[in-house]
Order: C-alpha cells, then sequence, then structure tokens
C-alpha cells in the first residue's frame, strides 16, 4: 500500500514539472513574439531617432568666386570666359554680360543687344499708357446713361444700326471687343511695367539678371561674416547708365538705332573705356568676341 501511494506521489510530481515546463516553453515563445513584435516597433522608431543627414551645401557658380576683372575657364566650350561672361546652353557659345535667353527671338540677351531689350519695353511700356489714356473713356461709357442716351438719339435720327451721335461712346456691338481689348492693354501694362522697373534698376546699378541672383548671394554671405559687399562694376547712376545707353541724350538714347555699344563691358579701373582706346589715351584695338 504504502508503495502505491509513493509511485502515485512520483507520478504528481512529474505532472507537475511537466506542465511547468509546457508553460515556461509557452512563456518563452509569448516572450519571443512579444520581443520580436518589440523589434520590429523599435526598428523604425529608433530609425525615425537617428539624427537626419547634414544638407549638402548649395553649388556656388565659379564665376561668383572671381574677381571682377578676373578671367575662367568655360568647360563646356573650351575658351578663355571672360569676366561677365555666361555660357547659353541653348545657343552654344559664351554671351558677354549676359542677361536671358529670349525664346521669342530664339536670342540670347547680351552685350550687344541688351540696350535694344530696355528700349523694347520702354516704348511698348509708352504704348500701352497711351492705350489705356485713349481707351479710358469709351471703356468707361460702355454702360450708363451716355451709352442709353447714344442710342435713343440713333433711334430718333432714323438710323438703321446704332452710331456714334457721342464721342467716345461705344455701340452695343462693340462693347465686347472693347473691354476684352482694354483688360488686355492693362494686363500687358502690368507686366511689361514690372520689366521695365525691374530692368531699369539693374541698368542702373550695372548688373544682369544673372549677375543680380549672384550678386544677391555675395551680400548675405558678407552680412553673415560682418562684413560690407559692394559691386565693383557699379559706378554711379550716370556712368551705369551710359555703360548701356552711352553718352547721348537719354531721349535720343532711347531711340531705335544700330549703333554699337560705346564702352567696353567691363570697367577698367574702376572707370569707362571707349573701344579702342585704354586709360592714359594710348591707343590699342581691343578685341572681344560674343554674341
Amino acid at each position: 500500500q504504502q508503495a502505491k501511494e509513493s509511485a502515485k506521489q512520483v507520478q504528481e510530481n512529474n505532472s507537475n514539472v511537466l506542465d511547468r515546463e509546457d508553460g515556461d516553453s509557452q512563456n518563452i515563445g509569448l516572450r519571443r513574439r512579444l520581443s520580436g513584435l518589440t523589434d520590429d516597433k523599435a526598428g523604425p522608431k529608433s530609425a525615425q531617432n537617428e539624427p537626419p543627414s547634414p544638407r549638402k551645401p548649395p553649388k556656388i557658380p565659379a564665376w561668383v568666386l572671381l574677381g571682377p576683372e578676373e578671367w575662367g575657364w568655360c568647360p563646356h566650350s573650351g575658351q578663355p570666359k571672360p569676366p561677365r561672361s555666361h555660357y547659353d546652353q541653348i545657343g552654344n557659345c559664351l554671351v558677354l554680360n549676359m542677361d536671358h535667353y529670349c525664346p521669342w527671338t530664339f536670342n540670347s540677351v547680351g552685350y550687344f543687344n541688351y540696350r535694344y531689350f530696355v528700349t523694347f519695353l520702354t516704348h511698348v511700356l509708352f504704348g500701352m499708357m497711351y492705350s489705356l489714356y485713349v481707351g479710358y473713356r469709351p471703356f468707361m461709357n460702355r454702360n450708363g446713361e451716355l451709352h442709353e442716351q447714344n442710342i435713343r438719339l440713333s433711334q430718333q435720327a432714323g438710323h438703321a444700326s446704332i452710331q456714334h451721335i457721342i464721342p467716345f461712346v461705344p455701340t452695343p456691338e462693340e462693347r465686347l471687343v472693347l473691354a476684352v481689348a482694354y483688360v488686355f492693354v492693362v494686363l500687358t501694362f502690368l507686366g511689361v511695367g514690372y520689366l521695365f522697373q525691374f530692368h531699369l534698376r539693374l541698368v542702373l546699378s550695372a548688373q544682369t539678371t544673372i549677375e543680380e541672383r549672384g550678386n544677391a548671394s555675395r551680400k548675405r554671405a558678407a552680412e553673415k561674416a560682418g562684413k560690407s559687399w559692394t559691386n565693383s562694376y557699379c559706378l554711379g547712376y550716370k556712368a551705369n547708365w551710359q555703360l548701356v545707353f552711352g553718352t547721348q541724350h537719354p531721349l535720343i538714347a532711347i531711340m531705335p538705332s544700330s549703333r554699337k555699344p560705346e564702352f567696353l563691358p567691363v570697367p577698367v579701373n574702376g572707370k569707362l573705356v571707349r573701344w579702342g582706346k585704354l586709360q592714359g589715351g594710348m591707343k590699342e584695338s581691343v578685341g572681344c568676341n560674343a554674341v
């Protein structure tokens, strides 16, 4: 009897041990699964906590690092790069004092034709101002009492169609065309006016559109370093104007003409130099290839 009881107790102990082992194995498997989930969640979290990779500094064009009278090398054309010149990717050539590429004329705007471009803006601006002045009264009279009175007078006079009895009053057929044309003139005036004031500021400050952006970065870098920066090509309003339009009277200078620029594209020793002449009265031929 005693042997049976001891054998039964041993069997119960063995079963308890197996149950504990099964429970431990299940707990271990659960812990592994939980740890796997935790690792999976911790992976992206740890990646998020990693410090962001440092941003690459913006690429600085080589011409920004050159001096005002320093020549460079153009890797695109394989030839020396004069000061203030830039490579035209569309025309595949170096352009002196390049301002921009004009898709309407299929040509670059630079040293030899920049005056034509500014003159074109000037004439278009004055043309739009004249159109605004002439069309203002007809545009305002397309509706209202004068318009109705003009219709009544035309009918009383026995005309088959509405006539211009009252000056500067459009007929009903002309109202839509007049409104569309006047709105077009207003939009053109605003667009050309913005371009005109922008390029007039560039002319008076001796800059091009490309140089204006580069000089802005130079000025910001100088301000961060606690220094002051000035444009080396700027010689004052009068000299800057003469660099583009010459020494003629401004009203004559903005007239259409085919004359070439009077001065070299880059001041020498802080002064404008005429073509074929150097300082000290010494004459010497100056060659300059450009588009």
